[in-house]
């Protein structure tokens, strides 16, 4: 799991260093950047200096153009320094581990694969900044949990409005042979971002483009198209496409039709598709499409190996196959064993303590703003379908304009939190005023 799309297809940077020093070193480059890190850094672990120095020099500074490398790090011995020079090679030699780490952290920086620069850069990309990435990592620290607020951004992901106008660029060739329409799911809720999606739609398609309206029984009766493609920005659990797949499957007038119905995301993840996909298998088979998102925004939810057909499912109802993909959800941000370690559970446990603190006062706070301003008592089975966000997704992977549902709480929800008798006024990431009202701090 990358928290970022990889930039470079070689290593940018070139790091000769002892066998006695080589795990220390890699140890702290683990703990410092993001998960992938090794795809921009090439470690050349040696026992002994090679016989011939310069010869060995010579085959790293190959290395070091043919990958368009921007600097060399080395512990003194292990490689000519005039050579080096005289190549006009970057390079910094290095006595200690701890030097080299040191001197390497502006590189890291500058590439983004350190933790802190890469959530400053995705942070950037959003129009609902709120507490900045060195802040909200205090706030775990003041908690006593530094470390988990570092490795949460790490796989940070801020998809921008600019990716998602390109993921809804038309192929050149979509209309051959063919009628197509193009339209987005109308809805009113707050927080929604179908406004959205329907202004990137009118840009790109100025001959117009079509509110649907689910509850609607003629919504189909008089469209005189063969395929319509229905817009979204993201397939996260595949609650709501199946929630909107039955709507359609009741519609008289579109199950009559040859109408087909592609649905395009900018993301999709596992969970989705395969909710999508195995309804329109069993309902409606070759009526509703589900092509997946572009490399790079396709990400995976599921534990690993897992057969998203569930064939040993004997009951095919939807709620049994919901039940199948619920059980086998793997919480996004704390599935890389590379970041966590064996801290893992804990730092899991952390994050639901903390979202069901600040999911709890969301709540009260909507219950609150109710008309019948009665008093209404959270059903604790609410809060912890939330507190690692929606069907405990735990995704650290949020829009420049919204957040998703499956987001962790603790990235966009605000308010008093205690732990261990410390306690903060949590300040997220992220302020969506359209889901979580105007900004209180």
């Amino acid at each position: 799991m990358y928290g970022y799309s990889p930039a470079f297809s070689l290593p940018k940077l070139i790091v000769v260093i002892y066998a006695r020093d080589a795990a220390s070193l890699i140890s702290k480059l683990a703990d410092a950047c993001c998960a992938g890190w090794e795809r921009h850094v090439s470690v050349r672990v040696l026992n002994a200096p090679k016989v011939n120095v310069e010869e060995y020099t010579d085959e790293i500074i190959d290395e070091f153009f043919n990958a368009s490398s921007s600097m060399i790090f080395f512990q003194p011995g292990l490689l000519d320094k005039d050579l080096l020079d005289s190549e006009e090679v970057r390079c910094r030699p290095c006595a200690t581990t701890k030097t080299m780490f040191q001197a390497m952290t502006p590189e890291l920086m500058s590439l983004k694969i350190h933790w802190k620069s890469y959530a400053e850069s995705q942070w950037e990309k959003s129009t609902l900044k709120s507490a900045s990435p060195e802040q909200w990592v205090q706030q775990f620290a003041e908690l006593g949990h530094r470390d988990i607020g570092r490795h949460l951004l790490k796989s940070l992901r801020v998809v921008t409005d600019a990716e998602i106008r390109e993921a809804f660029k038309p192929a050149p060739y979509d209309d051959i042979g063919v009628r197509i329409a193009h339209g987005y799911i109308h809805e009113d809720e707050p927080g929604s971002s179908s406004i959205a999606i329907k202004s990137i739609l009118e840009h790109m398609h100025p001959q117009g483009v079509i509110p649907i309206d689910l509850s609607n029984p003629d919504m189909f009766a008089f469209m005189n198209v063969d395929v319509l493609y229905i817009y979204e920005d993201g397939l996260w659990s595949g609650v709501e496409v199946v929630n909107r797949l039955q709507a359609l499957s009741q519609n008289e007038a579109l199950m009559r039709s040859n109408l087909q119905i592609v649905f395009r995301y900018c993301v999709t993840c596992d969970a989705g598709l395969s909710a999508a996909r195995l309804f329109s298998v069993r309902n409606s088979a070759g009526k509703f499409q589900f092509p997946s998102a572009k490399p790079g925004f396709h990400f995976s939810f599921l534990q690993n190996e897992v057969d998203t057909r569930f064939p040993a499912l004997t009951d095919r109802s939807d709620q049994s196959i919901r039940t199948a993909i619920d059980s086998v959800i793997e919480p996004y941000a704390f599935a890389s064993s590379e970041i966590w370690g064996q801290e893992r559970d804990a730092s899991l446990g952390v994050c639901s303590e903390i979202g069901s603190q600040l999911v709890r006062y969301f709540l009260e706070r909507k219950a609150d703003g109710s008309e019948s301003g009665e008093s209404v008592v959270i059903p604790p089975e609410k809060i912890a379908r939330m507190q690692l966000g929606a069907m405990s997704f735990a995704s650290t992977i949020v829009f420049a304009s919204s957040i998703p549902k499956p987001v962790l709480p603790v990235m966009w929800l605000g308010g008093e939190v205690t732990l261990s008798n410390r306690t903060v006024n949590w300040l997220p990431l992220f302020w969506d005023a359209r889901r979580t009202g105007a900004v209180d701090h």
